[in-house]
């Protein structure tokens, strides 16, 4: 084939193609074990943070921050009627099975509790934890992992700024004997919701209206899966 003329420069075109994608995929099989460690490792962070677990991240190794995880966090799996299902961890869990992760912290007579959640955003799908304090009723704190929103608006679902609204929020109203969830809404709970009720309802992200419901609604679905487990806690 002469080097000229546009069947040469297409072939040339296509063996490049081929050579760059096969090295892509050597170094991304080869990657593929640190890049689930550290995948882990961040999960771990998350669900370590959205606890209270005071780790420092920068200066621990994987191994220690794990160290951590496995002497102050027990994993459980738990069924829709909210049993502990003996002989499982998360991991084991399957698509298509009934079945949901929970972790239960556990230190110096001090206990709370965290799940999973997610939901669709604007443009993507969050993922994060929730945790309740013992009583099962007030909000520990929350943080999403993961997430594609906006940049300097519906991002902002993963700033410490956002996270701290949650904190000592309440999804259980007492005197009504009911479930209430947490509901975000457009401009400040201060000025729009009468004082008794503001412990359900948080600031939501301003320009990012589409963000606040989606995360409003992926409250309201882990509530609602994990509700029958924490029901049996604060019953009297």
């Amino acid at each position: 084939m002469k080097r000229e003329g546009p069947l040469y420069s297409l072939f040339f075109a296509l063996l490049v193609c081929v050579v760059c994608g096969f090295l892509l995929a050597v170094v991304s099989e080869g990657l593929r074990p640190r890049r689930e460690l550290n995948e882990a490792v961040d999960k771990t962070k998350h669900i370590l943070k959205v606890l209270g677990v005071k780790i420092s991240a920068r200066h621990m190794t994987p191994q220690e921050i794990q160290a951590v995880y496995e002497r102050d966090v027990r994993t459980l799996v738990i069924d829709r009627q909210g049993n502990i299902v003996s002989g499982k961890s998360p991991e084991d869990i399957t698509l298509g099975e009934d079945f949901l992760p929970f972790y239960v912290y556990q230190r110096g007579g001090e206990t709370a509790y965290a799940f999973p959640v997610s939901g669709k955003g604007l443009w993507s799908t969050l993922y994060g934890f929730l945790a309740l304090d013992a009583d099962a009723v007030t909000i520990r704190g929350i943080t999403f992992y993961q997430q594609g929103e906006t940049p300097g608006l519906g991002a902002q679902v993963a700033t410490t700024a956002f996270e701290r609204k949650f904190k000592g929020k309440k999804i259980w109203d007492a005197q009504a004997g009911r479930r209430t969830g947490i509901t975000l809404i457009k401009g400040k709970v201060q000025e729009q919701i009468p004082a008794d009720k503001r412990d359900f309802y948080v600031d939501g992200i301003t320009g990012a209206t589409f963000t606040s419901q989606g995360v409003t609604s992926l409250l309201e679905k882990g509530l609602k899966n994990y509700e029958p487990y924490f029901a049996k806690i604060r019953q009297p």
